[in-house]
């Protein structure tokens, strides 16, 4: 997509579930807790989940980047990706809003109009 619609990376996370960006205004993107109805606010879980929520904009990029790649090395006709991986990046670029979906297949039929 053309215009990327999420707040610009890097994010950090803190100990605490805190995941900001890293400019100067440290913008709050999410807060992380624990386990579903726990009211944990720190430990190993709220750290590992602000941690992956912090890399999403580093992974979608680097996806972007693989993907590229590969686009340019189908051209040549020696693709670096299998096609269930290709989908599968596709698929999580679309989900983060970094790639426009496809658009769906139409089928027609079309009669030689006899009686």
């Amino acid at each position: 997509m053309n215009e990327i619609k999420h707040t610009p990376g890097p994010w950090s996370a803190s100990k605490l579930g805190m995941v900001r960006t890293a400019d100067e205004n440290e913008y709050a993107v999410a807060c992380v807790y624990g386990a579903y109805g726990s009211s944990e606010i720190d430990g190993p879980i709220v750290e590992a989940n602000g941690a992956l929520i912090a890399a999403a904009p580093d992974m979608a990029m680097a996806l972007e980047l693989i993907a590229a790649e590969d686009d340019a090395a189908r051209h040549n006709g020696k693709p670096l990706l299998t096609s269930g991986v290709r989908m599968a990046l596709d698929a999580a670029l679309i989900k983060a809003g970094r790639k426009a979906a496809p658009t769906p297949v139409r089928h027609m039929t079309i009669n030689g109009g006899g009686l």
